[in-house]
């Protein structure tokens, strides 16, 4: 959300339900919901709904199903990892379906393969800005303009211990302080 939005969360509120698990010795929540209060650069606040689920059938096709909907005034971006798809629907545009795929060969040349794929192309984008860092060719400080960073993950990690907080104090609304 931070790396879409720029903007800063403000406050936390986490609830949960611990059943199924703590029947099976588990400790651990069988799922927890979490709103996060955010204020853009503009001022403006919006709220972020997350939805964490730990249980799933056995009989599920895949081993996890992450999905997010990032709704706005004038459009919405849906991602289904199980599904290895992204739709973006924007006003005035039409619905596009994006299918970016982990990784896929490609058979160029007889006997040659070439890889691609958002996992291979971040991956290689990664190694390539190490290179290309490690000859002063880019720096540091530009690229946390372009790209997630662990200076960023500051944000993240104040959001998952504002809901711990939350969780631990009977679900009351937690402030983040930066």
């Amino acid at each position: 959300m931070r790396y879409i939005t720029k903007a800063t969360p403000i406050r936390v509120m986490a609830v949960n339900q611990n059943s199924y698990l703590k029947k099976k010795g588990i400790r651990s929540s069988d799922s927890i919901q979490a709103i996060i209060e955010w204020r853009m650069p503009n001022k403006t606040i919006f709220t972020q709904t997350l939805l964490l689920n730990w249980i799933d059938p056995n009989s599920t096709t895949a081993m996890s199903d992450q999905n997010f909907k990032f709704i706005g005034t004038q459009g919405r971006l849906e991602s289904d990892q199980k599904n290895r798809g992204m739709r973006v629907i924007e006003e005035k545009k039409y619905i596009e379906d994006i299918n970016p795929d982990f990784c896929r060969t490609l058979g160029t040349t007889p006997g040659k393969v070439n890889w691609s794929g958002y996992g291979i192309e971040s991956i290689t984008t990664f190694l390539k800005d190490i290179k290309m860092i490690s000859k002063n060719k880019k720096y540091i400080k530009k690229l946390e303009d372009e790209r997630p960073s662990f200076k960023e993950a500051i944000y993240s990690t104040a959001v998952l211990e504002a809901a711990n907080y939350s969780l631990s104090n009977n679900s009351i609304w937690k402030k983040i302080k930066f």
